[in-house]
């Protein structure tokens, strides 16, 4: 089954010693490549449309990430 992973989860990132976030880094890599860690995704906006992306993204009870589709848009 997929793992999900909260911003709380990855919170003590902040506190955690050099190693330990290096092992953490580890894991997330192996969970990335087995296909096991799961990024739950809402809605994909196109860049022109950022400013009902960030008001979605300000809405509470969301329950995956919103991303832009940057396949078109100029930097």
């Amino acid at each position: 089954e997929p793992t999900v992973l909260s911003t709380t989860a990855l919170s003590c990132i902040a506190w955690a010693s050099r190693e330990t976030v290096a092992e953490m880094y580890s894991k997330l890599i192996s969970w990335m490549k087995d296909g096991k860690l799961k990024a739950p995704i809402e809605k994909t906006y196109r860049l022109e449309n950022y400013k009902e992306a960030i008001a979605h993204a300000q809405q509470g009870a969301r329950k995956g990430k919103i991303l832009f589709e940057m396949s078109n848009a100029r930097l």
